[in-house]
């Protein structure tokens, strides 16, 4: 299993995590401000600022470590490969 990627190919976006991470804590603040109309107000406008502002890049891309397999061949793996390779070309 690659260790990059935990296995799964893909590597989240960090600009994303980030955003997620402030949209949260937003929505969490909205409900804190029920009882304070215009703290509320406010709020909501940071909200949707923040709706507008969402990162332009991938949720997702794909780990350089594994290539987006999710696995990293061992070094006796890799000899396995080369000899397959070498091989097949017969």
């Amino acid at each position: 299993m690659c260790s990059g990627c935990d296995g799964t190919g893909t590597l989240a976006s960090e600009a994303w995590e980030r955003w997620y991470a402030e949209s949260t804590r937003l929505v969490a603040l909205v409900s804190d401000a029920d009882r304070e109309p215009v703290l509320r107000t406010l709020v909501n406008q940071l909200l949707q600022r923040h709706e507008q502002e969402r990162p332009t890049e991938a949720r997702e891309r794909r780990c350089d470590d594994c290539g987006g397999a999710g696995t990293v061949p061992t070094e006796e793996g890799h000899e396995l490969l080369a000899f397959l390779r070498r091989h097949r070309e017969r």
